[in-house]
């Protein structure tokens, strides 16, 4: 019975669903690098291997470590990433174990989202060690089924120095650790199924890993795993900022969230409002204008406008200098696509004008 569940699951395989990163990054953990960052509850018992963990130590290297609040204990911010350390130290989770770094100098963070059915963790904006690769995210969701997902940006990578030694490359997998045997690699990129409750695959050369802009999702068989790919994402929501914004601080437009079908927590962050009269607009268009439009016939010298906000304006007041605003998404797969620019404005005396512009913010509405 065991064996024909896990034959039905990898047939599974073909039909996959591309997965979009979930924009709910939570708690921002820090940055490294050659972090293991504070310890941190699940937010459930995950199970593992006949074990249960309630605990997880995030590192920088796109890999955590489970624990019972803190025992085992986790190992160090390792980049040395073998096959026969992942059997040997404590359970650990590598969606992409390598040479990783996040840095402040690359705007990254490490980030957690903890509810009572899901954990997930987020590596954004990292690049592999001496900047030998460009900037990439890297998402690990846990579920209290025991399920793993694994979602890679476009561009991840395991590319560290150019003479790194071979067990510098990576390794994408799971392993309850303590001493277990190591079982061979697998092309996890294909698709697999073990009776093996460590599975995994190493790259051996830097450079070779092969599911960006992928995913992968890892079931668990007890014993073993069924790994199904999950192909490169599509209709997924996002949320990007451009452009900058003008006065002394700059009036900042961020969003939190993301704008998914069903979501209720996206919502539109106005920071540094001026004091003096603490209300922002916010406007909403159909076009995105990028580079920005210069304001300074009007009297907003420095200023540019992003959106032509045309479709939509909300008048926000400001607490400490902050206006918020949340803006749920139906349900409807019609929805789908839908692409808007948002600009917002504020009170000043930074400029002849009177007002302040933010920088602009594009929106699409997605899975």
């Amino acid at each position: 019975m065991q064996r024909l569940r896990a034959l039905s699951l990898f047939a599974l395989a073909a039909f996959a669903p591309a997965q979009c990163f979930d924009l709910n990054f939570g708690t921002n953990l820090g940055v490294g690098p050659d972090t293991v960052f504070a310890i941190q509850p699940i937010g459930f018992a995950f199970p593992l291997a006949g074990a249960t963990y309630t605990h997880i130590h995030v590192t920088d290297k796109c890999y955590a470590y489970l624990s019972n609040n803190g025992t085992p204990a986790p190992g160090g911010a390792d980049f040395s990433a073998t096959a026969g350390e992942l059997a040997s130290g404590s359970p650990r989770i590598c969606p992409l174990w390598a040479d990783i770094q996040a840095q402040a100098t690359n705007n990254a963070a490490v980030h957690l989202n903890s509810t009572a059915t899901e954990c997930t963790v987020t590596w954004k904006n990292v690049r592999c060690y001496n900047n030998t690769s460009g900037i990439f995210d890297v998402q690990m969701k846990l579920f209290a089924s025991g399920e793993i997902k694994f979602i890679y940006g476009p561009g991840a990578t395991n590319q560290s120095v150019a003479t790194q030694p071979t067990w510098q490359a990576g390794i994408v997998g799971v392993s309850p650790g303590g001493g277990v045997t190591p079982p061979a690699s697998l092309d996890l990129s294909l698709g697999a199924t073990t009776t093996d409750n460590t599975i995994f695959e190493e790259f051996l050369v830097g450079g070779s890993f092969d599911m960006p802009n992928n995913g992968l999702h890892l079931i668990p068989t007890n014993p073993g795993w069924v790994a199904i790919p999950l192909g490169a994402p599509a209709n997924c929501a996002s949320a990007t900022n451009y452009g900058t914004g003008c006065g002394s601080p700059a009036l900042a437009l961020t969003t939190t969230g993301g704008p998914a079908l069903g979501s209720s927590t996206f919502t539109f962050r106005i920071s540094n409002v001026p004091a003096a009269l603490p209300v922002s607009a916010l406007f909403f268009g159909d076009t995105v204008v990028d580079p920005g439009v210069s304001l300074a016939a009007i009297g907003m010298n420095g200023c540019n406008a992003y959106s032509n906000g045309n479709l939509l304006s909300l008048t926000l007041p400001a607490t400490a200098g902050v206006s918020s605003v949340p803006l749920p998404i139906p349900s409807q797969l019609n929805l789908i696509g839908i692409t808007m620019s948002t600009q917002a404005l504020a009170f000043s005396n930074a400029t002849t004008a009177g007002l302040i512009a933010s920088n602009g913010n594009q929106f699409t509405v997605g899975n």
